[in-house]
């Protein structure tokens, strides 16, 4: 319990419980007050069904009046908002306690086969003032090689036992070439290689997927340090669950490209690693040569008004994404685009979609489009097809010669993270997407460097949906925009936020486009 009586001279007693958490005791009255101070609420609450059916106030709690455990993070918060109400308080921890480790003095010893970036010198000189943070880094300015010598710091640091938590399988298995020569045993856990840990195991790395790390909380108590590879989804029910267990782990790093928008999920996030300590864009990296610059392309589908009359009477998100996936139309404008850009670009191709069956649609018609052209090959890779088939055909687009011709036709949940293809060079965002997140990781997939490649262009399709509804019985009027159309806005926003070019729109006119190739509208 975490309640004072009422008789005590000390109104809030905080003292340190573990790694990542304080614990604060004092009256009922003031712990509901700091329960409430340390709330928020969740980003489209209202539309959320508990919520709805009265189950849930919306709110995300940080601060449990039970356990009394609230996370150092927001420690400085607590002691203003005593202040501020005149508690008086007493502190058996000092926040100053939790320092960092030395890094870059033992990057020689570390014998690496690539020297270190500048950009990647300055993350670790940020990351040698604290024991936790966010380091933001945008995709290709080498956050796996950060890692790899962090670890390798906290090793001869004394750090013996720590964990390092990715997304995907695929990310284990790449960056475990790493760790070949580190003097601790090193355990892949996910990415088709589960080795069993003994529980008595004193002295490990552990390299492993949330899905995997979920099951072996007496291992994530024991970690003395974690390090989150791609935390923007640190904000997840799983990754929540591993990072709170890491109890033990006084060193916790998180690397990503970027933050969610939404402000509850950067405290979630924030609540378990603390705050951003460096930070590095892709515009920043590409003017200084080491990623490469982007173009991006607004391709606007304007809908015939049979389409605009019919999300406008149901303005349902769901119901227009069903309409967009289903427009078989829409499938021959994308594969008439890809060849188009096929013959004025080199390099390979990404078209990415977030539905399976507009996927699949595309891909079998755009084998048949392209059957003549030889040199082109298309591949179709989605969370169905499992990871040494996909790895495979990476492998093969990354050994092919120049004169061959690739065109990965994907999903965005396969192919926006872990994907190393630096001759891609041109994508295409085949369906509408809103999270800032995901556009960016895909982004990156584009920004690799490779010989001839001077800019990579991003074709972003933006359905326009867009009408003016009157009503004449009623007289009354609105403008329906789509939500499609709203979304691709806020995309052109974010890729002008991050310094990437962003040319002239280029609008096809769906009936035009249908009556030029004999086609149905």
């Amino acid at each position: 319990m975490s309640v004072l009586t009422s008789d005590s001279p000390i109104q809030v007693v905080i003292t340190e419980y573990n790694a990542w958490a304080i614990q604060v005791k004092a009256s009922m009255d003031i712990l509901r007050q700091i329960k409430n101070q340390f709330a928020v609420y969740a980003d489209g609450y209202v539309f959320m069904p508990e919520y709805k059916s009265g189950r849930w106030d919306g709110k995300i709690e940080f601060f449990n009046t039970r356990t009394g455990l609230l996370s150092k993070f927001f420690y400085d918060d607590l002691l203003r908002l005593c202040r501020n109400m005149g508690y008086s308080y007493s502190n058996t921890w000092l926040k100053e306690a939790d320092k960092g480790i030395s890094i870059l003095q033992h990057v020689e010893s570390m014998k690496l086969p690539v020297a270190l970036r500048e950009n990647q010198v300055v993350a670790l000189t940020a990351m040698e003032q604290h024991s936790k943070g966010i380091i933001l880094s945008a995709t290709g300015s080498g956050k796996t090689y950060i890692i790899r010598v962090y670890a390798g710091a906290l090793l001869v640091n004394g750090m013996k036992r720590i964990i390092i938590v990715f997304p995907k399988a695929s990310l284990v298995t790449q960056t475990k070439k790493l760790f070949h020569d580190v003097a601790v045993p090193v355990f892949q856990l996910g990415g088709g290689s589960t080795t069993e840990i003994r529980p008595a195991q004193q002295e490990y790395i552990v390299l492993g997927t949330y899905q995997t790390l979920r099951k072996y909380e007496q291992l994530l108590h024991t970690a003395q340090a974690v390090i989150v590879d791609e935390c923007h989804g640190a904000s997840s029910t799983s990754q929540q669950y591993i990072l709170s267990h890491c109890v033990n782990a006084r060193y916790r790093w998180g690397f990503t490209g970027t933050l969610p928008e939404d402000y509850s999920k950067q405290l979630l996030i924030q609540s378990q690693l603390e705050k951003v300590r460096y930070t590095i864009t892709s515009k920043e990296l590409a003017d200084t040569g080491i990623l490469t610059p982007i173009n991006v392309i607004p391709a606007i589908l304007d809908y015939p008004n049979y389409y605009r009359e019919r999300c406008a009477g149901k303005r349902d998100l769901q119901y227009e994404q069903r309409i967009i996936s289903g427009y078989h139309l829409r499938d021959r404008v994308i594969v008439d685009f890809t060849e188009k850009l096929i013959k004025c670009r080199g390099g390979d191709f990404i078209l990415l979609f977030r539905f399976v069956d507009q996927q699949e649609r595309v891909y079998n018609v755009l084998v048949e489009a392209l059957a003549r052209h030889t040199n082109v090959k298309v591949h179709f890779v989605n969370g169905a097809i499992k990871v040494k088939e996909r790895d495979a055909i990476f492998k093969n687009i990354n050994t092919s010669d120049e004169v061959q011709k690739h065109i990965l036709v994907g999903t965005f949940e396969t192919l926006s993270t872990g994907l190393d293809i630096p001759s891609i060079s041109t994508m295409m965002f085949c369906t509408s997407y809103k999270s800032s997140v995901t556009v960016l990781q895909s982004v990156g997939r584009a920004m690799r460097l490779y010989e001839g490649k001077d800019e990579s262009v991003i074709v972003d399709i933006i359905d326009n949906l867009a009408i003016h509804v009157h009503n004449e019985y009623t007289g009354s009027s609105y403008n329906y925009q789509g939500y499609a159309m709203k979304h691709g806005k806020h995309r052109m926003k974010t890729y002008r936020d991050n310094g990437f070019g962003v040319s002239e729109p280029v609008v096809i006119n769906m009936v035009e486009f249908a009556e030029k190739h004999g086609l149905k509208v």
